[in-house]
């Protein structure tokens, strides 16, 4: 039991301990942080561990940072890293790495449920060896009696395997699961039923001696001799490699990324000094281009991953984050989630597919993908449940809406950022619309689930009224035209606040008065009522 001190908050009881296997052999031992372990429940910036990994043979002090950049890059969850100055009894004992530790905290986050079973892998070059970490042996066992090449997808997430295997195998870690089986978890997802691999402990990554490469990996699934001797399965991992060589090693991004780490390091004030990292980016480079020979030379023929469609063809165009059963959408399966509409601005039918992604997290763009193809008809919409339900009807992505405030992406695979939306705070059964529709900036206004964003009607009767609403935008004057009588009009801002209230209007209304933004007005007909917006400019 110490006290520890981050960043001069105190946190009095934590658990300290020493870790690693061949890295303690450095006289800078690597050591863990349990926040939690003398008193349940407690949390320093939402976690409950970390590590401080030694960098132990690294003369950079970032391979592991670096490598963990890729596997996110890949789309695969994967540790946050950060820098430390570490002292023990006021004494300076080095420059760490802290590493976020792979528990239940790191399971919520990244995945539907925390509450499947988790496994430690140990070295074995004949089968596989696991530490139960949480749950039970039960979903491990089930693999290892009935894996074969023709079901591993009912067993394990088979394109994140595949995306991992291929990683391991481009930055050349040779202490990792795809060269000696070490260094990874297994997680067992019970929404999805199925196992995930997840790396972990990359210190060695970018030393693989280059006369060793293969692009095939020598670790292959549980229960076989080897993944490629599996055609369909060979097949597929080849096209995997294929796709993250085209944008993982990306060269202005590894020389961004790495520059980036160095200067971080360089600030530290104790003057521990890194070794220049020209050498590593040189590694990566050559790496990814021996690679991409060796692939050209076997006869492989690369898919072409580009992304296939043109600006704002595909958007985001409404989201709600919080909803009660009063107002809210109610799903197939029963409640009112969150949920994301996407609009095809074309005339054209696009295809949605496992290279499209979500996220709510702009560190971790390709969070969760498609599962299956789906078909947004032209000018049409659809929708994405975000509440981690994966498993029922429709479809639903493993994460929700935070309420409060934050990020909502749509990435492709090849890291083309399709959207990149930064928002406030939500209120309570009101969308976070595109005005007008598809093309314009979110505001704040009652949901238009599944359709046009630019009315907003009160019942089903109310198409039969036809009017006009012009000049939309204004200035200075509104006026209305409809085939009945409008009995009163309310006018109010984009958080539900009323403005102007109006008996017997008379059109046209004078809103000079108005500050520029959005604002929507109610028209009261004899027993029917429409919503417009209206945008003062």
């Amino acid at each position: 039991m110490v006290n520890v001190i981050v960043d001069g908050n105190v946190l009095d009881s934590v658990g300290l301990r020493l870790k690693g296997n061949t890295s303690t052999n450095s006289p800078q031992k690597p050591l863990k942080i349990d926040i939690n372990e003398f008193v349940s429940g407690k949390k320093y910036n939402g976690l409950k561990k970390f590590n401080l990994h030694n960098n132990f043979m690294d003369s950079f002090l970032q391979r592991e940072r670096v490598a963990y950049e890729l596997y996110r890059r890949a789309g695969l969850p994967s540790p946050r890293t950060s820098y430390a100055e570490v002292y023990v009894d006021g004494i300076f004992r080095g420059l760490y790495s802290i590493t976020e530790q792979i528990d239940k905290t790191f399971l919520d986050q990244n995945f539907p449920s925390d509450k499947g079973s988790l496994y430690k892998g140990a070295r074995g070059f004949a089968g596989l060896s696991v530490e139960l970490k949480e749950g039970t042996l039960d979903e491990f066992d089930a693999l290892n009696n009935s894996l074969n090449a023709a079901n591993i997808g009912d067993y394990i997430n088979l394109d994140n395997y595949l995306k991992q295997l291929a990683t391991d195998i481009i930055i050349g870690d040779w202490d990792s699961y795809a060269y000696h089986r070490h260094n990874f978890y297994i997680y067992f997802e019970p929404k999805s039923q199925l196992l995930n691999f997840i790396n972990w402990d990359h210190n060695y990554a970018f030393s693989a001696e280059e006369k060793a490469m293969d692009v095939y990996p020598f670790g292959t699934y549980p229960s076989a001799d080897n993944l490629v001797d599996d055609p369909m399965l060979k097949a597929m991992y080849e096209q995997t490699m294929c796709e993250l060589l085209n944008y993982l090693l990306d060269p202005q991004y590894i020389s961004d990324l790495i520059t980036h780490n160095y200067d971080i390091i360089n600030t530290n004030i104790n003057r521990v000094a890194p070794d220049d990292p020209k050498p590593l980016i040189e590694y990566i480079a050559e790496r990814g281009q021996r690679l991409r020979d060796t692939l050209s030379n076997m006869g492989v023929d690369c898919a072409d991953i580009s992304y296939p469609l043109s600006e704002n063809d595909l958007v985001i165009n409404e989201f709600m984050a919080s909803s009660d059963n009063l107002s809210g959408v109610e799903e197939p399966d029963g409640g009112t989630p969150d949920w994301i509409e996407l609009h095809n601005n074309t005339n054209s039918d696009i295809t949605i597919d496992k290279h499209y992604y979500l996220s709510d997290d702009k560190d971790f763009p390709k969070k969760w993908n498609f599962p299956e193809e789906v078909i947004i008809p032209a000018d049409g919409y659809l929708i994405v449940w975000a509440d981690k339900d994966v498993h029922q009807q429709e479809i639903h992505a493993g994460f929700k809406i935070e309420k409060d405030g934050g990020d909502l992406l749509m990435t492709y695979e090849n890291m083309t950022e399709i959207q990149n939306i930064s928002y406030g705070n939500q209120i309570l059964n009101q969308g976070y619309a595109r005005f007008p529709n598809g093309t314009g900036d979110f505001v704040i206004q009652p949901h238009t689930f599944n359709s046009n964003n630019s009315m907003v009607v009160a019942n089903e009767e109310v198409s039969e009224i036809e009017f006009i609403l012009y000049p939309n935008p204004s200035n200075d004057i509104v006026s209305v035209i409809s085939d009945r009588p409008v009995r009163q009009i309310v006018l109010s801002d984009i958080m539900g606040r009323e403005i102007i209230g109006i008996r017997d209007p008379q059109f046209p209304l004078d809103i000079s008065r108005l500050k520029s933004g959005v604002y929507f007005m109610r028209l009261d007909f004899e027993d029917q009522s429409l919503i417009a917006k209206i945008i003062r400019e």
